[in-house]
């Protein structure tokens, strides 16, 4: 049985994925997906496309005047949303969430047709990835990928 010489690249190859297993490689992913949504909430606007919110309905402002919810923010009355917003990684995925019951509502807006009220609200997205974070996971990637490389 003959055997096969190894190739160049084994030892660095072998560097990376004991790097990959040794440190959290997509934290920063995580971490960029709840920086952007962090201020997402403070500017009001979509991370991925940097859109404005739309604004609240007049009736529903009116409400939030009279109960004393100022100043008036959209999406953030008394912040449980934002507070609900969670990340979590592992190997190979990196994910955020809000297990706010109105969260999904909020992200996606209610559809042409449902009854008006609470569930037919425009899409306000506050989960996603903004283009520092983009910038900030390359980054990372890249400073990781270049100590494994060059130890």
């Amino acid at each position: 049985m003959s055997s096969v010489p190894n190739p160049p690249c084994l030892p660095s190859c072998n560097a990376l994925a004991k790097t990959a297993r040794r440190s959290p490689v997509l934290s920063p992913v995580a971490a960029s997906l709840l920086s952007a949504t962090e201020q997402a909430f403070e500017r009001e606007r979509a991370p991925d496309t940097g859109a404005a919110w739309a604004p609240l309905s007049d009736p529903y402002r009116r409400w939030r005047e009279r109960h004393g919810y100022s100043p008036i923010t959209v999406l953030t009355r008394e912040g449980d949303m934002a507070r609900s917003v969670s990340i979590d990684w592992g190997d190979s995925w990196a994910r955020i969430g809000a297990n706010a019951p109105q969260a999904a509502i909020h992200q996606w807006g209610g559809k042409l047709g449902m009854r008006p009220g609470p569930a037919a609200i425009p899409a306000r997205p506050f989960m996603g990835l903004d283009p520092t974070g983009e910038r900030d996971i390359l980054d990372a990637l890249a400073q990781r990928l270049s100590n494994a490389l060059h130890p």
